[in-house]
């Protein structure tokens, strides 16, 4: 009888804007590291993911939250200009790009962070391309000390 094995590995339909954001990401990773070898999409999408959620406890600890909806309003162009990043190009949101998660993990905390925002903001569903570009954004937000944050 053949086992079954977790999916270790998921394409999520994304804008082209969400690779941008990778690229934006893996750039300073790249910056920021000794190591060698550049990060894959995943890899920064991991690190994105894993300092959105140690902003949330720390929002949380002190009283407020992360302002999903004012990361997410940011047209591309006032977002760069806020997170202190080159201007994009035009065409990021008029194309389509497969971002394919790596790891049991990654897909795991993902789709468990989905419903999690999805309880948070009241939506009755948030779809996995625009929890990873929401958790991409934080991340550039947050680096350039721009992460808007309200009160709860």
């Amino acid at each position: 009888m053949p086992s079954i094995s977790p999916v270790t590995r998921k394409a999520v339909r994304c804008s082209r804007e969400t690779a941008w954001l990778t690229a934006q990401v893996t750039a300073q990773l790249i910056a920021s590291t000794p190591d060698v070898n550049a990060p894959t999409p995943s890899v920064a999408l991991g690190h994105a993911l894993d300092r959105t959620h140690e902003l949330e406890r720390a929002a949380q600890t002190d009283g407020c939250v992360i302002d999903y909806a004012g990361v997410m309003k940011l047209d591309t162009a006032a977002f760069c200009k806020l997170a202190g990043l080159p201007q994009a190009p035009v065409t990021l949101a008029e194309e389509r790009y497969m971002f394919t998660l790596s790891g049991k993990d990654l897909i795991t905390d993902i789709y468990s962070w989905c419903t999690d925002l999805a309880a948070r903001t009241g939506a009755a569903q948030v779809k996995p391309a625009r929890a990873v570009c929401l958790a991409l954004r934080i991340y550039l937000l947050d680096a350039a000390g721009t992460l808007p944050y309200a009160v709860k």
